[in-house]
C-alpha cells in the first residue's frame, strides 16, 4: 500500500466504519427522499407494479430476479413508492460497499472510501439509476459481486470462495443478459496474471458453475419455451437489414463508440482535469487489482463490439454498458489516488459531493417539470375513474397507464394491454383506458388487444382531465370507453 498522501486531521481519527457507514446513509436519505417527493410512476416503476404482482419464471423480454425480489418487497410494503424505492437503493447500496470491499483489499477505509466515491462521477450511476432504472441496477450490483468474489478467489481460493461464485453468478444470470459480459471478460482478463491463474485451474470451479446451473436453468427453460416472448426487445437493437457491408462494420462501431462516449465522458473529463492540475507523486507500479479492472473493461467492449458486429446492431445503449463500466469509477480514484496531492484529492472529494447535490435537486426537477411522466396527475383522476366506471370493473389499459391507476386503486381489476402475454378476458363491465383526448386510440387499442374478439367494439368516450402541476396550466388527460360485447345490454 503506498503512504497516503493526505494529511489526517489532529486529534482523534475518525472511526473506520464511519466511511462504509456513510455509503449506507446516502441511499437512505435517497430512499426517504424518492418516498417523499411521490407523484405519478415512471415507466420502468410501472412495469413493476404488473410484474411483481406474482413469481413466475419469465415476464417477458426481461430476466426475472428483479421482479422476484420486487414482488418479496411489496408484499410488506404493498405498492408504495417506497416499496419501489427501497429495492432499488439498497441495490445501488450492495453495489456501491461491495466497491468498497473490493477497494479495502488495497487501501485503507478512509482512501477506499475516496476510490469507491469514484461511482458518483458515472451519470449512469449517480443521476440514471436513481431516476428510472431497475434490472440495470440488479445486474450492475450482480456483476459487483461477481467481480469481487472472482478477485477474492483469485488471491485465496477456498471451497467458501467457489460456492459464493456459482450463486453470485446464477444470481446475476438472472439479472440482465448483459451481465454476461462481466464473468467472461474478467475470465479472461486473468489468462494474463500468471499469480491468480492457477486459481481457476481449481476442479471446485465446477462446483460453481453447477451451482449457478441450478438456480438460472428454470428460467432459460421458460425462455427457450416461449422465443417469442423472451426475445420480443430484440428490436432495440435497431440491427441494420439490406445495407452495405460497410454501413453493417461502420453502424456498430459507432454505436458501441458513442455508447462508451456516453459513459465515460465525465469521469475521464474530471480525472483529467485534476491530474493535470494537481499531479504531485510518482506513480507507484500498476496494481494488480487496477490493471484486472482496466483489462476487464477493455475486453468487454471489445466482445461487445464483436457482438454488435454480429447482429449488426445500429445502437448501444449507455445503460447496457453498465454491469462493464461501473468499474471505471472505482478504478479511477485507484488509479488517481497515488497521483494527486493532498489538495487535489480534497479537490476529487469536492466534485464528488457537488455531483450528488445536483443529483438531488434535479431529481425533482426532472419528476415534476412540464409534462413529465412523473408529474402526471393520476392522484386526482384515478378516484374520478373508479368513480365512474365503478369498482366491480376491469380496466384495459397501456402499461403505463394501466400501472399507475393499480398503484392509486390497488383493489381494481387492471389488463396490462402492452404485455407481449395472452391477455386474460375480462369478466363483467370493461373499460378502455388510454391518455390523451384522441377518440380512436380506444377502438384501436382494443382490436390489438384482443384480435379473435373483432365483434367487439367502444362505446362512447368519455375523458377526465387535471393540470399538471408545474406546466403553465395545460392539462392531462385521460380518455375511457366502455367494451360493448355482442349481447351486452345498452347501459
Amino acid at each position: 500500500m503506498s503512504a497516503d498522501p493526505m494529511p489526517r486531521a489532529a486529534g482523534r481519527a475518525l472511526p473506520d466504519a464511519i466511511w462504509p457507514l456513510s455509503i449506507v446513509a446516502y441511499f437512505i436519505f435517497q430512499t426517504l427522499y424518492r418516498t417523499a417527493l411521490g407523484g405519478a410512476l415512471g415507466l420502468d416503476d410501472a412495469q413493476m407494479i404488473f410484474d411483481a404482482r406474482s413469481f413466475a419464471w419469465g415476464y417477458g423480454p426481461q430476466l426475472p430476479l428483479f421482479a422476484w425480489l420486487q414482488h418479496l418487497v411489496l408484499m410488506v410494503t404493498g405498492p408504495t413508492m417506497f416499496g419501489l424505492a427501497v429495492l432499488k437503493n439498497t441495490l445501488l447500496c450492495g453495489t456501491a460497499l461491495t466497491c468498497y470491499g473490493l477497494m479495502r483489499t488495497r487501501l485503507d477505509p478512509r482512501r477506499a472510501w475516496i476510490a469507491t466515491l469514484g461511482l458518483a462521477l458515472l451519470p449512469q450511476i449517480a443521476w440514471e439509476s436513481q431516476r428510472a432504472l431497475t434490472h440495470s441496477v440488479l445486474a450492475t450490483f450482480s456483476a459487483a459481486l461477481c467481480f469481487a468474489t472472482i478477485w477474492w478467489i483469485a488471491r485465496r481460493p477456498s471451497l467458501a470462495g467457489f460456492v459464493t461464485f456459482g450463486l453470485v453468478l446464477g444470481m446475476g444470470l438472472l439479472s440482465k443478459y448483459n451481465f454476461v459480459l462481466l464473468p467472461i471478460s474478467t475470465t479472461i482478463a486473468l489468462i494474463g496474471f500468471p499469480e491468480f491463474r492457477a486459481s481457476f485451474r481449481d476442479r471446485r470451479l465446477f462446483l460453481s458453475l453447477l451451482i449457478a446451473a441450478a438456480i438460472a436453468l428454470p428460467p432459460y427453460v421458460w425462455i427457450l419455451n416461449h422465443p417469442e416472448i423472451a426475445f420480443a426487445s430484440a428490436k432495440k437493437f435497431d440491427a441494420a437489414e439490406d445495407v452495405s457491408l460497410g454501413a453493417r462494420l461502420i453502424g456498430p462501431v459507432l454505436a458501441t463508440g458513442e455508447g462508451v462516449l456516453n459513459f465515460l465522458a465525465l469521469p475521464l473529463l474530471v480525472g483529467g482535469l485534476l491530474f493535470w492540475r494537481y499531479r504531485e507523486h510518482k506513480p507507484d507500479a500498476p496494481q494488480p487489482l487496477l490493471r484486472l479492472m482496466l483489462r476487464v473493461m477493455v475486453i468487454g467492449l471489445v466482445l461487445l463490439l464483436l457482438g454488435a458486429l454480429a447482429v449488426g446492431a445500429g445502437q448501444i445503449k449507455d445503460r447496457w454498458l453498465q454491469p462493464l463500466l461501473f468499474l471505471a469509477g472505482p478504478a479511477l480514484g485507484l488509479w488517481l489516488l497515488p497521483r494527486l496531492s493532498a489538495t487535489g484529492l480534497r479537490r476529487l472529494q469536492q466534485v464528488y459531493a457537488v455531483l450528488l447535490v445536483l443529483v438531488t435537486i434535479a431529481l425533482p426537477i426532472h419528476f415534476f417539470q412540464g409534462k413529465s411522466r412523473n408529474a402526471a396527475p393520476f392522484e386526482t383522476l384515478v378516484p374520478q375513474l373508479v368513480a365512474a366506471v365503478g369498482a366491480d370493473a376491469s380496466l384495459i389499459a397501456p402499461q403505463w397507464e394501466g400501472a399507475n391507476i393499480l398503484y392509486r386503486a390497488p383493489r381494481m381489476t387492471v389488463l396490462n394491454a402492452s404485455s407481449d402475454f395472452t391477455k386474460p378476458l375480462p369478466g363483467g363491465p370493461a373499460f378502455v383506458i388510454w391518455e390523451g383526448a384522441n377518440e380512436t386510440t380506444g377502438a384501436d387499442l382494443l382490436r390489438a388487444t384482443y384480435p379473435d374478439h373483432p365483434d367487439w367494439t367502444t362505446g362512447e368516450v368519455q375523458q377526465l382531465a387535471a393540470p399538471y402541476p408545474f406546466a403553465d396550466g395545460k392539462n392531462f388527460t385521460l380518455s375511457f370507453a366502455r367494451v360493448v360485447k355482442p349481447g351486452d345490454q345498452p347501459r
